[in-house]
């Protein structure tokens, strides 16, 4: 809590609480002293994902986040992260088999639509930068066909907190999270484009909507 990491607390508190739990059932443990402490921490307060919406800015982010030793894949999965603005969980869960064109003038990433929790599939324009971040990640992925692999277990994808320590050790702790890219694209777009905002809330996978628009542009 002090540092702050009050969700953090909050997820920690949890996990030893689960741990005294199924050690009750096994009939090892009788209480859970970690159920007692829930409503003694700092509640977790619910607001706008902290982003850097500047283009500069944002150039000077990526420039410190390139500059910190991190594994390759969590690397790789920050600059598809930065160039496509689509969710985090969809960039750790991607899959080679996804991409499509990536030689020709067209190339196109498919998010499939039970991931995307939409009606149909969600397809992606890649830039070329983009298509170069995932040639070469494609050339190191698991045998699941993962395009970014956990170190540990291959069949499963990075962790979903390794791109937002490479951003706290670059610096951008209460500053940027992986999640902000979105709010970076949508602000940076509807400052440029402002008679574009409703295919600029479409590239972000979801319809128009007031409030949920108002959480990624802050150009309103």
């Amino acid at each position: 809590e002090r540092r702050p990491a009050v969700e953090t607390a909050h997820r920690v508190r949890q996990r030893i609480s689960g741990v005294f739990v199924y050690a009750i059932a096994c009939g090892i443990a009788e209480t859970d002293p970690a159920a007692i402490i829930k409503d003694a921490l700092q509640p977790v307060r619910r607001g706008r994902q902290p982003a850097v919406v500047d283009l500069e800015d944002l150039k000077t982010l990526l420039n410190d986040a390139e500059a910190i030793p991190a594994h390759p894949q969590t690397r790789l999965a920050l600059r598809l992260l930065a160039l496509t603005a689509i969710r985090s969980g969809e960039v750790r869960r991607a899959h080679v088999g996804e991409f499509e064109g990536l030689d020709g003038d067209n190339p196109l990433w498919c998010i499939p639509a039970e991931r995307m929790k939409m009606s149909r599939d969600f397809w992606v324009p890649l830039s070329r930068q983009a298509v170069d971040v995932v040639r070469v990640a494609a050339s190191t992925a698991g045998p699941a066909g993962l395009l970014f692999p956990s170190q540990r277990h291959a069949h499963k994808p990075i962790s979903e907190n390794a791109m937002g320590y490479l951003l706290n050790r670059a610096g951008y702790h209460g500053r940027h999270v992986p999640h902000g890219f979105r709010a970076s694209f949508s602000t940076i777009m509807n400052e440029r484009h402002p008679e574009d905002s409703k295919i600029i809330d479409f590239m972000l996978a979801h319809k128009p909507k007031g409030t949920v628009e108002a959480a990624y542009n802050r150009a309103m």
